[in-house]
């Protein structure tokens, strides 16, 4: 552990004097459960779900009886798409540090939010046409493609 001027620890520790014992910052559990096929053969469905009720309120040609079911679709599928994003975060995290020293590399740098922002409009992206059924997603990537 670093200190500061003044014998202040700088990292990892909670600011005591260097002769304490410091108090790790980040020691609170993990509240957010790991993104897995698991969680998104569970999950997916119930945010694609809300999609569809989303489009069929949009449209307006549903019975009152119908609409408040679709409602809690929908609500259920708001509910599912956090769940999966903030499973993801520390994969997404991981993903935009790599790519923020491969741009720093290329002397283009770009901020740490604005990647991790387009990962995560990324993962909302595929999440509408991931296929839990088949375990993958209903477009696959050419692979006779090449690099140019």
């Amino acid at each position: 552990m670093s200190t500061a001027q003044g014998g202040w620890p700088t990292s990892r520790g909670a600011l005591t004097p260097t002769g304490a014992l410091p108090q790790p910052v980040d020691a609170a559990p993990r509240q957010h459960p790991r993104l897995t096929i698991e969680l998104l053969r569970a999950e997916v469905p119930i945010y694609q779900a809300g999609r569809r009720a989303d489009q069929l309120l949009v449209s307006g040609d549903v019975p009152a009886e119908q609409r408040d079911e679709l409602v809690r679709a929908k609500a259920a599928s708001e509910a599912a798409k956090e769940r999966l994003v903030l499973a993801a975060i520390p994969f997404i995290h991981h993903l935009a540090r790599r790519e923020r020293q491969r741009r720093q590399a290329w002397q283009s740098p770009v901020s740490l939010d604005d990647l991790v922002h387009d990962r995560i409009v990324g993962l909302l992206m595929g999440l509408a046409r991931f296929d839990p059924q088949m375990a993958g997603f209903t477009h696959q990537p050419s692979a006779n493609g090449s690099w140019s």
